[in-house]
């Protein structure tokens, strides 16, 4: 048992060894570039033809001579913080207010809505022909080629719009009149007037 004993010991002796060996081969290298960046200076010597050529014993002459270091130099890297573009605030239409509101009439039944855009609320619903005043005007939703909506509402009311293409400043005419049974015929009064 013990002659297993100093065979086991020898043989780890001997792997030892030659790990150690093995690494001094493998990391030699990477120790001599790492000082390879160190100013070193090497010695040459100037070939002699004789060392006896006059009688005396020639001594060797020796000169320094700089190897080339080689300098890492660091290059500064600026960073910028690059500020995020910011997003546009929502443009909101401005009215150009009438100098004096106008009259227009609708040409068929017009929603009124709360934005000057289609899916703005519906806050009212006029008929065909009804008088309209217009406040104002302002670029909202494209319909069919126009850009264009009126306020109908005035400056100190809740906004109010309707598509420029649903008014007409052309007065309907006005709408024929019915008779009932051989009576007095009627005829419709436009809204805000009082029958007599």
């Amino acid at each position: 048992m013990k002659s297993y004993l100093k065979t086991f010991l020898i043989s780890g002796i001997v792997i030892m060894v030659l790990i150690g060996t093995a690494m001094f081969v493998l990391v030699k290298p990477f120790a001599a570039q790492a000082t390879s960046n160190v100013h070193q200076q090497t010695a040459k010597s100037t070939p002699i033809s004789s060392p006896y050529a006059d009688g005396q014993k020639a001594t060797p002459t020796h000169i320094a001579i700089a190897q080339p270091t080689k300098v890492v130099q660091s290059t500064k890297t600026t960073i910028k913080a690059v500020q995020p573009t910011p997003t546009p605030a929502p443009v909101t239409p401005t009215v150009s207010w009438n100098d004096a509101p106008k009259t227009e009439y609708t040409t068929s039944a017009t929603n009124v809505r709360s934005t000057p855009y289609t899916n703005g609320a519906i806050v009212a619903t006029l008929e065909a022909n009804a008088t309209v005043t217009v406040y104002g005007t302002i670029n909202g939703e494209t319909v069919s080629t126009s850009p264009t909506w009126y306020r109908v509402s005035d400056q100190n009311s809740a906004p109010q719009y309707i598509y420029s293409g649903l008014l007409t400043t052309d007065k309907p005419a006005p709408a024929p009149s019915v008779n009932v049974g051989g009576a007095m015929p009627i005829v419709p009064q436009p809204q805000g007037t009082q029958l007599m």
